[in-house]
């Protein structure tokens, strides 16, 4: 789809907003970052996965968005090489690829395991003819199509503007609790008394 850069935020929300799991892919760990809290804004829950964040926080997004929590998955490619989701609906190329081997890599990402999927990707004025060769380059026959409005991809599908409460998102993100433990003087949850522990240094007969 070309688009003007105005139209990127909300066309983003809308086809984000569709029914099913959707990928989106941008370039850098700050885009994943803005565009996963510009979607939460909106009221879709998104979270991004990117090398910025370390390995638990990473782990902790990809199994809300493998079981349901999270709509949306912002993802840089990096961070994508690691992730295999059989029912991804649609991928969304807000930045688009580099090269066509890119293309392939992320639109990979959806249809898999004989399921359907959509690969969109948004592309603005200047970057039509990368996106023209890269089109080329992959054999698909399509032709880019110009948007002059971000209502005319939406299909109907609109957010709902209600914010994502930030506990919610929270709750993914948060440490898991400690499994605490008796410290001295605490009762044993068997009742049983505690056994008395000998001083230091001395020996028991």
């Amino acid at each position: 789809l070309l688009i003007e850069p105005s139209m990127k935020k909300t066309l983003t929300a809308q086809i984000s907003g569709r029914p099913g799991k959707t990928l989106v892919f941008v370039r850098t760990q700050l885009g994943a970052d803005r565009v996963a809290r510009q979607l939460r804004e909106s009221g879709i829950m998104a979270g991004p996965i990117h090398g910025g964040l370390n390995q638990s926080m990473r782990n902790k997004v990809l199994e809300a968005f493998k079981d349901g929590r999270l709509q949306v998955l912002v993802a840089t490619d990096v961070a994508a090489r690691g992730i295999h989701v059989d029912d991804v609906s649609q991928v969304v190329q807000v930045d688009p690829p580099a090269d066509h081997k890119t293309y392939v890599h992320r639109a990979g990402r959806t249809a898999r395991a004989g399921s359907t999927g959509a690969v969109v990707t948004l592309a603005l004025p200047h970057q039509r003819k990368a996106m023209e060769k890269i089109i080329e380059e992959v054999a698909l026959s399509i032709a880019p199509e110009r948007l002059d409005n971000a209502g005319a991809a939406a299909e109907g599908v609109e957010p709902s503007e209600r914010p994502v409460p930030d506990e919610v998102w929270q709750s993914i993100i948060a440490p898991r609790p400690m499994r605490g433990r008796r410290g001295p003087g605490r009762p044993r949850p068997d009742g049983a008394p505690r056994r008395a522990r000998p001083a230091y240094g001395s020996r028991s007969r």
